[in-house]
């Protein structure tokens, strides 16, 4: 979705020293809103930061921390800040931080990247009131987390394992013709035909690419499964948390999955790159385990991985 006015600005419109690196977790947002507004703004701003995916257990996307204004140097170079305004109720605290920023774009919704370190991103809302808020953050609703989701993988991708398995990076552009961002800690599973899985140790991460010959109008979903469970013995993917999701670029598939041999499981996701023209496709999956701890980031970490990279005939 294409936001009108987005506007990026230069650190030196606020400072004359240099950037630092923003500091958090990748999926950390920072909330600030006054306590007169928080009730008001919680409400609105449910659709963006109560989204969650099942690992099996329900983890929020976002790592949600709300604060107050008068805390804001505490915070300020943190990566992912929403700044929420309402003039009614008034309360100066607020209204004051936002006002430096409002008074110079004078728009109700805006975004600011680098302002006080680097990889950072701030989207700022000033409303009239709560159903002035309800309205700005429904009409923008799928920009503001594409704005936070693509500085969530901007900042992993920065501080991706610099080494890289060359073999393996090799053998997928040979065997795929793409290119993929391969740590040295990966190593190669099983490789046979048209099919490849990599593995890096505790937390366990996997990264599965097939490569399939389809007719037109094929169900992926059951495709997926099959090929995945036919590959790898005492693996099963489970139906009760299957989601289908399309957008723009791609098709993606998500839910849970388990496996015998280790006796675990975990979330995985599979993006599907069509190529109708050779009536085939490319299935590339990932798969986290992390017993008793969390998941999300570890899929993030996966996903981005996958985002970015290049497949040049799957268009």
């Amino acid at each position: 979705m294409q936001k009108k006015n987005i506007i990026f600005i230069l650190y030196f419109l606020f400072s004359c020293n240099s950037l630092s690196d923003a500091i958090g977790d990748n999926n950390e947002l920072i909330i600030i809103s006054s306590e007169e507004d928080r009730e008001f703004v919680s409400l609105s701003l449910s659709k963006v930061i109560n989204n969650y995916i099942n690992t099996p257990i329900e983890e929020t996307i976002y790592n949600n921390n709300w604060i107050s204004p008068i805390d804001f140097n505490d915070y300020m170079n943190y990566k992912n800040i929403m700044i929420i305004s309402l003039k009614h109720p008034a309360d100066s605290t607020i209204d004051l931080l936002n006002k430096k920023f409002y008074n110079i774009y004078k728009e109700d919704i805006f975004v600011l990247t680098d302002v006080y370190a680097t990889g950072q991103k701030i989207i700022s809302i000033n409303a009239h009131d709560s159903n002035h808020l309800n309205k700005i953050i429904s009409s923008n609703l799928d920009w503001i987390n594409e704005e936070i989701d693509d500085n969530i993988s901007n900042n992993i991708i920065k501080n991706l394992e610099p080494e890289l398995n060359d073999s393996i990076i090799t053998e997928i552009e040979q065997k795929f013709n793409f290119n993929m961002h391969i740590d040295i800690n990966y190593k190669i599973i099983k490789n046979e035909n048209d099919f490849l899985w990599i593995g890096r140790g505790y937390p366990y991460r996997w990264i599965v690419i097939n490569k399939i010959k389809v007719n037109h109008n094929n169900k992926y979903w059951n495709l997926f499964k099959s090929k995945i469970e036919n590959n790898i013995e005492g693996l099963h993917i489970n139906d009760l948390y299957k989601k289908i999701i399309k957008d723009d670029n791609y098709i993606i598939m998500q839910g849970i999955y388990d496996y015998d041999v280790s006796d675990t499981g975990g979330p995985f996701f599979s993006y599907v790159f069509e190529n109708v023209s050779n009536k085939e496709v490319i299935l590339i999956s990932g798969f986290v385990s992390n017993p008793g701890k969390v998941k999300l980031p570890l899929l993030k970490q996966l996903e981005t991985i996958i985002t970015k990279t290049k497949v040049d005939t799957y268009e």
